[in-house]
């Protein structure tokens, strides 16, 4: 309201000032003064009352029952009548106020002068509200877009998390369901340890986003998962700016990167798999030595790696790469700024 006030009072000004201009070409300084002195109180006084009287026709029921167009039909119509009526009434006033000649005509140039002046008042200020509820109505369907497409983007984040998580999940059961055919008590072990991956995932289950240092004492978890499955032919190398830990990711990233080099590589004993997960600037990069297994399809990005795609897409964020570069697969990802998610 207070905004709508004073854009009408500034708009009264500039008019009012305008006038004192022209009139100030053809009159002294002080009979131009007094015309603004008189006609700015009158015209803002008079677009306020038609502004009102604006405000009156839209609370309406019957103006809200109808459709757009026959909203503006409607609208315009009562802002005839209302130019009709307020014309007549002020030639009704002049008359007795300012006329001493009982043989006047109504209907006289008079008459058309004032019908014009309401009209141009009522028309600008009706077209001016009626913009200006148009552009409410278009931000607010913008806003009730903007919520709809966010909630679907929320949405296939969630079912893109649902399917990484079931992934993720299998292939811890059947590294356990391997590990109890050549060794139960590393078996033991490997669930002991897979409670604390378990428990986390759990926590983050409804989180779009975690700290990285949070996803970094989860992957020691799963490494030691790793180790026990894989004695002897693992080897990670972690280091990361301690000023990019609160920095975000994605839940289980790290894991199911680690668990891709896994997955795709050939190791053991005497030819280690190599991990290596560092920080440059903002970026995180996890790299391991390049050895695919021959039935593997090495040009796939796998399941994992391309839900970490999608989730970083549907984040808005800059998309990670995978590339393959000095025999080494190389992943780049960015990590997010806490005030930027």
């Amino acid at each position: 309201m207070k905004i709508r006030l004073l854009l009408y009072f500034f708009l009264c000004f500039i008019f009012c000032f305008l006038n004192f201009l022209e009139d100030l070409q053809e009159a002294s300084l002080p009979l131009a003064l007094t015309e603004v002195i008189l006609i700015f109180p009158m015209s803002f006084g008079f677009t306020l009352g038609v502004f009102f009287i604006y405000r009156r026709i839209v609370k309406i029921p019957f103006y809200l029952s109808k459709n757009e167009l026959n909203r503006k039909l409607f609208l315009y119509s009562i802002g005839i009548v209302i130019v009709l009526l307020l014309s007549l009434i002020l030639r009704f006033i002049s008359l007795q106020l300012f006329n001493d000649d009982k043989n006047s005509q109504f209907f006289d140039t008079l008459f058309f002068a004032f019908f014009g002046i309401v009209g141009v008042f009522v028309f600008f200020v009706f077209s001016i509200e009626a913009y200006l509820a148009s552009e409410q109505q278009k931000n607010e369907l913008r806003i009730k877009l903007y919520e709809v497409e966010l909630d679907s983007l929320n949405d296939k984040y969630i079912s893109l998390k649902n399917q990484l998580n079931p992934h993720f999940i299998f292939n811890c059961f059947s590294n356990i369901v391997s590990l109890i055919d050549k060794d139960s008590e590393k078996a033991i072990r490997f669930v002991e340890e897979l409670s604390s991956v378990f428990r986390y995932n759990l926590t983050t289950s409804e989180e779009l986003l975690v700290k990285l240092s949070d996803e970094l004492k989860l992957l020691e978890s799963y490494i030691k998962l790793q180790k026990i499955r894989h004695e002897g032919s693992l080897h990670f190398d972690i280091k990361i700016d301690a000023s990019k830990l609160p920095f975000l990711i994605p839940p289980l990233t790290l894991e199911v990167l680690v668990e891709n080099s896994l997955k795709h590589t050939i190791f053991d004993k005497s030819n280690p798999l190599y991990i290596s997960i560092y920080s440059i600037g903002d970026l995180l990069v996890i790299e391991n030595n390049y050895s695919p297994k021959a039935i593997m399809e090495t040009e796939s990005l796998g399941i994992g790696l391309k839900s970490i795609e999608k989730q970083f897409r549907l984040l808005g964020k800059k998309l990670p790469t995978f590339k393959i570069e000095n025999n080494l697969f190389k992943v780049e990802l960015s990590l997010i700024d806490p005030s930027d998610a």
